[in-house]
């Protein structure tokens, strides 16, 4: 048998046709499937597409895998940019909740500065 953290799993199992498969196999095919699925989600007219494109990154230029739809992909934020925007829209919402303490994103930003 297979153990994961405290779990024991038989090394036999049943695919989907009723046939048994060792464990290597049922990984193995799960990875496919996943794989698969990946493929067609991502694809240039599947519902998240990917592209490759050149990201500038300290003094240098990367080739990334990048989404083609979604915030990032309309409008490009630094770190600094896409938090201070949290801050100026959530500034009255809790941030950080520690026991009985709690603290909003204003109280935050007045914290670091």
């Amino acid at each position: 048998s297979v153990s994961i953290g405290n779990q024991q799993f038989e090394d036999m199992a049943a695919d989907p046709a009723g046939e048994a498969m060792d464990v290597e196999e049922m990984v193995k095919t799960t990875l496919e499937g996943i794989r698969a699925v990946f493929t067609e989600r991502t694809k240039p007219d599947g519902p998240f597409p990917l592209a490759e494109e050149d990201v500038h990154h300290f003094g240098t230029v990367q080739r990334y895998r990048c989404w083609q739809r979604g915030p990032n992909s309309l409008v490009r934020h630094t770190l600094p940019e896409l938090f201070g925007d949290c801050f100026a829209r959530f500034g009255d919402q809790e941030l950080l909740v520690y026991e009985a303490d709690r603290c909003t994103y204003s109280q935050a930003l007045e914290i670091s500065v």
